[in-house]
């Protein structure tokens, strides 16, 4: 069997980790194991480590598991990271994602499947979503060409998914639809009438099965 300093060293060297990292990777066998099984599905091994370190061992102190109970599995996790690498969920609701997982062990794909958590990247996509969320807002672009300020905000309404949208790009996007003529303080065309229009569009798609 591998020694726990020959383990280590190559760690470091076969998949370029930190000391540290190396360490307390290989502080048990069965961690050691585990992530190695994460660390062959991935391609950034440090990310990998990181998220090792950090949200798995978390979650094993809270809930008083052990590594080979874990609902989030080596596969699992690197499901997870995978989405992350192909930009199809944030950071942020990756954490989400993981936290789910561990709740209720279901796959990771079928959570971000599920609840909509996926980013929305389609360009095309986000300008049908645009063109359509201002024809729905006549008032609030009229009140914005106009000068009188913002038209009074409607509150967010949140998708089940609880998926974000970058505000300060859909906001330019929604500008550029209706001419960005006014400018100065008036650059905030209403963001909340639009995300929310935005989200309802979105659901709706997803509901008709054109994504």
């Amino acid at each position: 069997p591998e020694l726990p300093e020959a383990k280590r060293l190559r760690f470091q060297t076969e998949f370029g980790l930190p000391q540290y990292d190396a360490e307390v990777l290989t502080e048990t066998p069965d961690l050691a194991i585990y992530f190695e099984k994460v660390a062959a599905l991935v391609d950034d091994k440090k990310v990998a480590s990181n998220w090792v370190m950090g949200q798995i061992l978390r979650a094993l102190k809270e809930h008083g598991d052990t590594i080979d109970t874990i609902p989030v599995t080596p596969r699992y996790l690197a499901e997870i990271l995978q989405l992350l690498e192909k930009n199809t969920i944030s950071s942020s609701t990756a954490k989400t994602v993981f936290e789910e997982c561990i709740k209720t062990g279901t796959d990771p794909n079928k959570i971000v499947e599920e609840k909509g958590l996926a980013q929305i990247t389609d360009s095309s996509e986000i300008d049908r979503a645009v063109d359509k969320v201002i024809a729905d807002n006549p008032n609030d672009v009229q009140d914005y060409l106009g000068g009188n300020g913002l038209a009074q905000p409607t509150k967010v309404i949140r998708s089940k998914s609880g998926s974000r949208f970058c505000q300060n790009f859909c906001g330019q996007v929604c500008l550029c639809r209706i001419g960005n003529q006014r400018g100065g303080e008036h650059g905030t065309f209403p963001i909340v009438n639009f995300l929310g229009g935005l989200r309802r569009f979105i659901e709706q798609k997803r509901r008709n099965g054109q994504s």
